[in-house]
């Protein structure tokens, strides 16, 4: 799976702490699934963040919802401390009701201010 996210933040300092609380917007791409409801696709992307920097180490905690071409959203929440995340996926509607799994990622920032996350995921309902 692929996440690009743009995004959207307020962003507070305090001496050597950065705080930064916002929504990302995007796409979620995925290439691979071996399983429905994941076969592969292409899936709008809402994430509401806050995220600390001090000094080297980045945490970020948020949640996102993922619609697909037919209206149906999955859910997940995210946790990333330093360059490693891990999104846990809580449930969701239509097809992807009762759906729970883990994805382990990695984030790579862009010139712009946005992000690609690359993850590998496991689900199961």
């Amino acid at each position: 799976m692929m996440a690009h996210f743009d995004r959207q933040q307020t962003v507070l300092a305090q001496g050597e702490v950065t705080v930064a609380a916002g929504a990302s917007p995007g796409i979620v791409v995925v290439f691979d699934g071996t399983a429905e409801p994941f076969r592969s696709g292409v899936f709008d992307s809402q994430t509401v963040f806050l995220s600390r920097r001090a000094g080297d180490m980045v945490s970020v905690e948020g949640y996102s919802v993922r619609t697909d071409a037919d209206g149906d959203e999955w859910y997940s929440r995210l946790e990333r401390r330093g360059e490693d995340g891990r999104y846990e996926i809580t449930g969701g509607t239509g097809k992807y009701l009762g759906l729970t799994g883990t994805c382990s990622y990695g984030t790579t920032a862009l010139s712009d201010g946005g992000g690609v996350n690359l993850a590998s995921c496991e689900w199961r309902r």
